[in-house]
């Protein structure tokens, strides 16, 4: 679409080739350069489309083509030499900086016919290099790339190296220039271990034959599903078209829109091998990335001072200073130490001999210590309790340090000590000790632990014991009388007998742990699966074998893939394990088959387990069936996200849809359509067939609709008869009416429900995005008023929504906001329009009246300002007003004696509303004093037909509260005589256009005739609104109408000159003279043949006038031939024969067609045809007199008793 709108803007047609050629050389002449990155000669022939594609669009402009290489790009920039260039990112950020050239728009190339507006690079290498696997693997190799500012085969892939720790220093590059197929020889050919290319480089080699895919690997490849080649860097904008600085902008302006007017996919676009044209995007990464590789331009060096130095190199300053003291500190010692040399080689002679003599006691010392350390894990094997194997620690410890030695043991569990002593402690001090209440505080402090096991009359030496996290374990605690030793000498005995007491501890509680962890193994409700680091079952628990049916044998030593479902995809599970060997740990939901077949959804968990070097030796994975969970939560969804009728999306479901139709229409670069559907007739059907019909109709509805959109589409229900279809992917305008046109005849198809044909339509509003660039929620609002617009232009089709309508729709807003405020400063009031008795002079009440004084445009009726708010709450507000000011005002009336009933509108919105009734109730309650049946609230008929159960419901309510209902401009809604006979009506109100067309058409006033009927059948008051002439309120008075209001009764009045009018109020004569008698159905013909006669006699007098004459010459000439003399010699002649009036009537009509005649033959003479006419006025006049009276005479004939 936006293509097509720019396309407008280019010239039409383009000159001939002749002409051209004959013109070529005194045009100006401007020069795209072209960056020739796979030779100057193919760039000629891929860009020669393009330019001579500029040169027709631009007529009075030659553009000529300069493939350019890298190197020469700048120069011919330089020099002026090009006026336009295409090239790649980061040439475009060089020429930027220094040349100040700007981009007009994005280079859009095509794969499988999808737009690309972004590119990366790849990090490759052979399959066959194991040693390769991540760029960690990277450092020290031969890197193959085509030179150092090779943007796509160099560039990005260094940066990507950078921000993963490993600088170009790290590895050694190899620069093969272009093309980029050169990179990929130095690689095959093992020239390099790695190289870096543009993504997409090697599918399209390996497309066209020259290498196998599967004899390269990726390095460090990124997933993005926008993009559909390898790819091991972030993704950059395409190549930049750019302008000179000194190119004027028109120029400028008019190629930009040129460009972009190129439709995608053109034979012109395809012979450059690209899609087309986008808006230019941002080149801020590109920048970012060249200041992080310091490359043209940033690569100006930056200046420094000795603090920069000190800042950079501090860790080298400071370890060569610490080099010069270690320096000096060493010669000195070396002096010092060459002084006491010989001193030192006399008494090592003498200390020869006690040293060996040492060295063989300390062999055997450590000989019995190792056979003490085996003597206690054999215990700890055969699980001897902990309390005796550290009372055979404490012997141990006592055989060492002497015989008659006591060695004791507290150990701390939970804050309390247990006593292992040897034999040689007293039993009363074991007893003393197991009494003293040692706090844990007291742990590690050994004077205190000193004082709290009291006054001991042997050495006592105490040596606390830590387990290998340096935790406190206990105390050891030796009583010696006479030690062979000074005390200070056993301590390193003491210390390893603690180590060994802490070892069996620590064993202990590893082995109670292992334990519990086999219980908790055996025992758990989840299923536990150990595996080894290639996926083999090593181990299962007993809840494995209960959740997924395989035995121990069955599973042990199986692939874990013996468990899989088929629906996750490879992508899932490599995505899985990434997660797992970089986190160590990795939980989600997944499903998985069970032995029989059936597919279960689990909670997962696995674990990596390492050994103590870090490295891993298996999994661990904990699992539970949460299938049951799901299908719970699956139903729940279903219930929150799904319409329950109808199965399609709710509204919360489609926001979701519409959000991430937004964001791919974005990414595709296509047009999405919101179609918002409302139901045309759907309430007459579910009001007349029944509810469980109307459902039925809905759910067809639903079902069509599905039918008629594509897979990718989305068809949400909002509620009641609203729809809404969102349809992606769409190109343009033309093929999103194609979809519309067919959704309209799809709904309008006729429906059988239950044998009863049922015929609806829709009226659709539309939306584009982009081309109306909005949030979710402003897009439904759009269609939303669009579909409105589709109502008001006759239904039964789709309005595009456009920004006029949106002001429109802005400026009611602005008027609902300026009516709340009128309502808060009180500048709205009631007017009342009289209503009397056509047939006596009497008052019967009034009509409340909405007025709007407005302080700049003066006096507004309801019309102006009430369509605004009909369907917002605001209306309700105003409704409660008007109703409680004319309660108000009625009782002030009633206060000076004149007791009037008043009626009062009524909006539909408000009277459906369901605090409605309360409000109404609440408000009466303060008028206690009221008279029954003074009120009446009057509704649209359209608006009653609308919801008629609920309408009924409320009218009978009001009843019940001495509330009379009236509808009002009845005979203008669709409603049947089954909804008459539903609603309890008291009051019809025959609408204004009846009332003044009934005088003019034959059709209007058989109309009203039959709304008096109707009246009449269902025992209803009939009023009359809008009558502006005594002969209108006359004819009404003769076909029974009881009363009427218009301007000829009183146009509306203020309320303080109601009751002077009534005061001064006289009844037209003509009105009263029918008194009780109306037009019954025998003399309805006649009412017919005197308006059939009036309209004989004006088209007459017309003709005198110069207006053409419509009553055929016989109907003139002949008085039998006229409508008049059809009734007057049939159906006259029946009724009234026998009366003398009428054969007075028959002498008058052949009077008036004698002098018709006359009038006739002088339409030639103007003057002489006019001068007939106050004479054919009086004879018209006589007749239609008698005729009354000859009505008034057969009816009082009939009634007389």
């Amino acid at each position: 679409m936006l293509a097509a709108l720019l396309a407008l803007l280019a010239p039409l047609h383009a000159p001939t080739s002749a002409a051209a050629a004959a013109t070529a050389e005194s045009l100006p002449q401007f020069t795209l350069g072209v960056l020739a990155h796979r030779g100057k000669d193919r760039a000629q022939q891929e860009w020669q489309p393009t330019v001579d594609y500029l040169t027709r669009s631009l007529p009075g402009h030659q553009f000529r083509l300069l493939p350019l290489l890298l190197d020469e790009t700048e120069n011919a920039v330089a020099q002026r030499r090009v006026d336009f260039i295409l090239t790649n990112p980061e040439n475009y950020i060089v020429l930027e900086a220094r040349y100040q050239v700007a981009r007009n728009a994005t280079l859009l190339l095509s794969y499988k016919d999808q737009p690309l507006k972004e590119f990366g690079g790849l990090i490759f290498t052979r399959s066959s290099r194991t040693d390769i696997k991540t760029p960690a693997d990277l450092k020290g190799r031969r890197i193959a790339g085509t030179a150092r500012n090779g943007f796509g085969a160099y560039q990005m892939q260094a940066y990507e190296l950078i921000q993963a720790g490993i600088t170009p220093d790290e590895f050694t590059p190899v620069f093969v220039g272009l093309p980029q197929d050169k990179v990929v020889e130095a690689v095959a050919q093992g020239i390099a271990d790695a190289g870096f290319v543009r993504a997409g480089v090697l599918e399209s080699l390996a497309a066209a034959g020259k290498i196998r895919l599967e004899d390269f690997r990726g390095i460090g490849l990124k997933h993005n599903p926008r993009f559909p080649f390898w790819l091991s860097t972030a993704l950059y904008p395409e190549w930049a078209f750019a302008t000179m600085p000194h190119v004027d902008e028109q120029l400028a302006n008019r190629v930009t829109v040129a460009l972009l007017s190129l439709p995608f996919g053109s034979d012109v676009a395809r012979a450059g091998g690209y899609h087309g044209w986008a808006v230019p995007l941002s080149y801020n990464a590109v920048h970012d990335m060249m200041k992080a590789l310091r490359a043209e331009p940033y690569n100006t060096p930056e200046s420094f001072s000795l603090g920069d130095i000190a800042r950079k190199y501090d860790r080298q300053i400071f370890l060569v200073l610490l080099a010069i003291i270690a320096l000096a500190g060493y010669f000195t010692h070396r002096f010092a130490r060459l002084n006491r040399s010989l001193g030192h080689q006399m008494a090592l002679v003498a200390e020869r001999g006690d040293a060996l003599t040492a060295e063989v006691a300390n062999r055997h010392y450590a000989e019995r210590q190792l056979a003490n350390e085996n003597r206690v894990l054999d215990l700890l094997a055969e699980e001897v309790p902990l309390p005796q194997i550290l009372r055979i620690v404490a012997q141990m410890c006592q055989q060492e340090i002497a015989s008659d030695a006591g060695v004791a043991i507290f150990l701390r569990q939970d804050a309390t000590y247990v006593l292992a002593a040897a034999d040689q402690v007293d039993a009363a001090l074991q007893r003393h000790w197991g009494d003293v209440p040692i706090a844990a505080s007291l742990v590690g402090d050994t004077a205190a632990f000193a004082d709290a096991l009291g006054v001991i009359d042997r050495t006592t030496l105490i040596e606390t014991i830590r387990g290998s996290d340096d935790a406190i374990l206990g105390q050891l605690v030796a009583l010696v009388s006479s030690p062979p030793r000074a005390p200070t000498a056993l301590r390193p005995l003491l210390h390893t007998y603690a180590a060994l007491a802490g070892m069996a501890i620590h064993r202990s509680a590893i082995g109670e742990r292992i334990r519990l962890a086999s219980s908790v193994f055996q025992n758990a409700l989840e299923g536990i699966v150990v595996t080894d680091t290639f996926g083999h079952i090593v181990d299962i628990s007993p809840s494995f074998t209960r959740l997924t049916g395989y035995s121990r044998d069955e599973a042990i030593g199986q692939s874990m893939s013996l468990l899989k479902s088929g629906r996750h995809d490879a992508q899932f599970y490599r995505e899985m394990w990434a997660h797992l060997l970089e986190h160590g740990i990795w939980s989600g939901e997944i499903w998985n088959r069970t032995r029989d077949g059936r597919i279960i959804a689990e909670m997962l968990q696995i674990s990596s387990v390492k050994d103590r070097h870090g490295q891993i030796i298996n999994f661990c994975g904990t699992f539970s069936d949460i299938t049951s969970l799901k299908d719970a939560q699956a139903h729940l969804e279903k219930l929150a996200s799904f319409d329950s009728l109808t199965g399609l999306p709710n509204r919360g479901l489609l926001a979701d849809r519409l959000t991430q139709a937004l964001s791919q229409t974005q990414r595709r670069d296509r047009l999405l359509g919101i179609c918002f559907l409302d139901l045309d007739g759907f309430k007459v059907v579910n009001d007349t067939l029944g509810h469980s019909s109307g459902d039925a109709l809905l759910r067809e509805v639903a079902r069509r609709l599905c039918a008629t959109v594509r897979s990718g589409d989305t068809v949400a229900r909002l509620g009641g008869d609203e729809f809404v279809l969102l349809l992606a992917d769409i190109k343009d305008v033309d093929e999103l009416e194609v979809a519309v046109q067919r959704v309209l005849r799809t709904v309008a198809t006729p429906y059988d429900l239950s044998g009863h044909a049922a015929h609806i339509s829709t009226s659709i509003g539309v939306t584009l995005f982009p081309l109306d660039d909005g949030d979710a929620d402003t897009l439904l609002r759009h269609a939303d008023q669009a579909m409105y617009r589709a109502k008001q232009d006759g239904r039964n089709r789709y309005h595009l929504f456009d920004a006029d309508f949106a002001t429109v729709h802005h400026e009611r807003v602005l008027q609902r906001d300026r009516l709340r405020l009128a309502i808060e400063q009180r500048e709205l009031e009631l007017h009342y329009q009289p209503r009397v008795n056509l047939r006596e002079q009497h008052v019967e009440g009034v009509e409340a009246l909405l007025r709007w004084r407005h302080p700049e445009k003066g006096l507004l009726a309801p019309a102006s300002f009430l369509a605004d708010i009909e369907h917002d709450d605001l209306i309700c507000s105003i409704g409660t007003w008007a109703l409680r000011e004319a309660l108000a005002q009625q009782r002030r009336w009633r206060e000076e004696g004149v007791p009037l009933a008043i009626s009062v509108n009524v909006a539909a919105r408000q009277f459906l509303d369901p605090r409605f009734m309360p409000k109404l109730e609440a408000l009466l309650a303060e008028f206690p004093d009221r008279p029954a049946g003074s009120l009446a609230l009057e509704i649209l008929e359209t608006a009653a037909i609308d919801d008629i159960d609920r309408m009924t419901t409320l009218i009978k309510q009001c009843h019940k509260l001495d509330v009379r209902f009236a509808l009002d401009d009845f005979g203008t809604g669709y409603s049947s005589l089954a909804y008459l006979q539903r609603l309890p009506a008291d009051i019809l109100k025959i609408d204004r256009s009846f009332v003044n067309g009934m005088l003019g058409s034959r059709a209007g006033l058989a109309i009203v005739d039959a709304i008096v009927g109707l009246a009449n059948a269902f025992q209803c008051e009939l009023v009359a609104e809008g009558i502006e002439t005594v002969e209108q309120g006359e004819l009404l008075a003769r076909m029974g109408c009881d009363s009427g209001q218009g301007y000829v009764v009183s146009r509306p009045l203020l309320a303080g000159d109601v009751l002077p009018w009534i005061a001064g109020y006289r009844h037209p004569e003509s009105w009263m003279s029918w008194g009780e008698r109306g037009v019954g159905n025998l003399d309805f013909p006649l009412v017919l043949a005197e308006f059939e006669h009036r309209c004989w006699i004006n088209d007459l007098i017309g003709a005198t006038e110069g207006r053409r004459l419509q009553t055929p010459v016989k109907e003139i000439h002949d008085p039998t031939r006229c409508e008049f003399g059809h009734w007057l010699e049939q159906r006259g002649r029946k009724r009234y024969g026998r009366s003398p009036l009428f054969a007075e009537v028959d002498a008058l009509h052949r009077e008036v067609h004698e002098l018709g005649c006359r009038i006739h033959g002088d339409l030639g003479n103007g003057i002489a045809a006019r001068s007939h006419v106050p004479a054919l006025r009086e004879l018209s006049a006589r007749l239609v007199t008698t005729l009354q009276r000859l009505q008034r005479g057969t009816t009082e004939s009939e009634t007389a008793p």
